[in-house]
């Protein structure tokens, strides 16, 4: 109705084909943006999976990259570590909490100068002078650990005679 006016013609031959026709290219349109959609979905998973497998893959092998880089090095820190770790287990379980908090402060500083040298080492490769320096951090923080454990033993006999 146009105006109040009644629309009293007949469509031309083949309307409602061509309409028809416009319709369905309308649907294969939308299904067709769908697929895509869908598409760009699923690679978008695909993608995301491979980034986290990689992500995975390649902090697993960080691990070793010390390993590759010098066996000797490896070694000494398979060897230290676990008694270094031991000794600042008991620190931090001593009765004197200034002494021990001190105490691990300083060996963090000196965990954290290891850490550079490791780095140093997986950068450039094994060299005498940086393994040197790892043996000697090493050595530095377990005289420090032992020596501390030593200092707080007495403390606690004394603390558990009172």
């Amino acid at each position: 109705m146009i105006e109040n006016k009644f629309d009293i013609y007949e469509p031309l031959d083949g309307h409602e084909e061509r309409f028809l026709q416009k319709l369905s290219e309308r649907n294969i349109t939308k299904k067709t943006k769908r697929r895509s959609l869908i598409r760009k979905i699923v690679y978008t998973n695909i993608a995301a999976a491979v980034l986290i497998f990689v992500a995975f893959t390649w902090n697993y092998n960080a691990g070793d990259r010390l390993e590759i880089a010098s066996q000797v090095a490896y070694e000494s820190e398979q060897y230290y570590l676990p008694m270094i770790e031991e000794n600042i287990e008991i620190i931090k379980n001593s009765n004197n909490e200034l002494l021990a908090k001190d105490a691990l402060n300083q060996l963090n500083k000196m965990k954290t100068d290891y850490e550079r040298l490791r780095n140093e080492i997986i950068a450039q490769g094994e060299n005498e002078f940086l393994i040197t320096a790892i043996h000697t951090n090493f050595d530095t923080q377990l005289q420090f650990s032992n020596r501390v454990i030593t200092m707080i033993n007495p403390l606690q006999g004394a603390e558990n005679e009172t």
